[in-house]
């Protein structure tokens, strides 16, 4: 049996802003990402997306951390995949904010409020945001080592300009 079931977008934002406040993983295999993504409601346009931060676990510590952000193009024909991974002088397992600001003149990233990441790729069509834990791991999975966390303290986020 198929019930048919209709779409709800509770916050769909084409621009504004955004901010979570995370505690990322510091386990090695593991990566906490914010990002986003377009509904790609045609899998050729409306795909891209901000990826407001990758933590890999292997990445953060008491004397800096790594943070990947920028734009990914995925499918999208009017944008270019760009990303850097930038070191930062602090330690992501413990709370930051991570932010993006997006509009008609393109994008800003933001971490604690310090401008990290600008570009003039612009993503005018409604966007999701997307938070989530990931494990890679490079053998066997030892139960004694679960779960793997990272702690979302809090998002907020406005619309429009």
């Amino acid at each position: 049996m198929r019930t048919a079931t209709p779409t709800s977008r509770l916050w769909t934002p084409s621009s504004g802003s955004v901010e979570v406040v995370l505690s990322a993983s510091p386990d090695p295999t593991c990566m906490v990402g914010v990002w986003l993504v377009g509904l790609e409601e045609d899998a050729h346009e409306d795909s891209g997306e901000i990826c407001l931060a990758e933590l890999f676990g292997d990445r953060l510590g008491p004397d800096g951390s790594t943070v990947r952000l920028g734009v990914k193009a995925h499918h999208d024909p009017r944008l270019r995949t760009d990303l850097a991974d930038v070191r930062l002088p602090m330690d992501a397992t413990a709370p930051h904010a991570y932010a993006a600001r997006w509009d008609a003149a393109g994008v800003r990233l933001l971490v604690d409020g310090e401008t990290i990441w600008t570009s003039a790729q612009v993503l005018a069509y409604p966007l999701q945001l997307m938070i989530d834990l990931f494990e890679f791991p490079a053998g066997p999975r030892d139960p004694a080592g679960y779960p793997r966390t990272a702690v979302v303290r809090s998002v907020t986020g406005t619309t429009g300009g």
